[in-house]
């Protein structure tokens, strides 16, 4: 098994695999879609800026369109859901090139096209948050499936919520991305809105909220185990 690290960018992105060249390959294609999402973005500044769901045309580069249909389900903007989609569609590479084992996390927004072994991905947010101590425990059976986290605390990214720390799983990563984005901003409006919002957004198939001393859980979620310092994460 072969797990590697990159940096494209603004992107940091972890590769496990268990072929020769699926890194190589992993590489490529996030290197490419990247470039074209920036290309379109740039003749398109909607995709770049909206934060409400957008049409985007037939013409578009396939990630564009996938982030679009991630975002439409969610009912955010498509940049909500941009890099998980990266990262299915280099997590798709990995499987083209012969991997049993494809996984790629960009961002923090994994992408399990395949497992042959058992994978725990640990979940980080930042600062003192317990949610540094939680990670997934994902069996070979659960692929594919997308994991994506949002906080309305920690991390960079825009958020209208109040949550701690959101989990989502769905079909893909993107619209796990987009997902996580949705719940969390409606947690502003408390857990129970948040729970409302997640189970209108058809492909989610479980979300975890943490938000103060309240913990939710709703749908189907892979074994959750709080961890000791140590443990090999994805």
């Amino acid at each position: 098994m072969q797990k590697l690290q990159f940096k494209l960018c603004e992107s940091s992105v972890s590769v496990l695999c268990d072929v020769d060249g699926g890194f190589e390959s992993a590489v490529r294609e996030v290197s490419k879609r990247r470039a074209e999402a920036l290309a379109y973005a740039r003749k398109n500044p909607k995709f770049l800026y909206s934060l409400d769901p957008i049409e985007v045309g037939r013409d578009a580069p396939e990630v564009v369109r996938l982030a679009a249909s991630a975002a439409f389900k969610a009912g955010v903007g498509p940049m909500a859901a941009l890099p998980g989609a990266i990262a299915d569609m280099a997590a798709q590479a990995l499987l083209r090139v012969g991997a049993t084992t494809a996984v790629v996390e960009n961002g923090g927004e994994v992408a399990v096209a395949a497992l042959a072994e058992p994978v725990t991905v640990l979940l980080k947010i930042g600062g003192d948050s317990a949610v540094e101590q939680l990670a997934l425990m994902l069996e070979p059976s659960i692929a594919p499936l997308g994991v994506a986290t949002s906080s309305a605390r920690y991390g960079h990214s825009l958020s209208f919520g109040a949550a701690d720390a959101v989990l989502v799983v769905a079909e893909n990563a993107a619209l796990a991305d987009a997902a996580a984005t949705a719940i969390c901003n409606a947690t502003s409006r408390g857990i129970r809105a948040a729970l409302t919002s997640a189970k209108k957004i058809d492909g989610v198939r479980g979300i975890l909220i943490l938000h103060g001393e309240e913990t939710a859980l709703w749908g189907e979620l892979p074994e959750v185990r709080w961890i000791e310092d140590g443990c090999e994460e994805v």
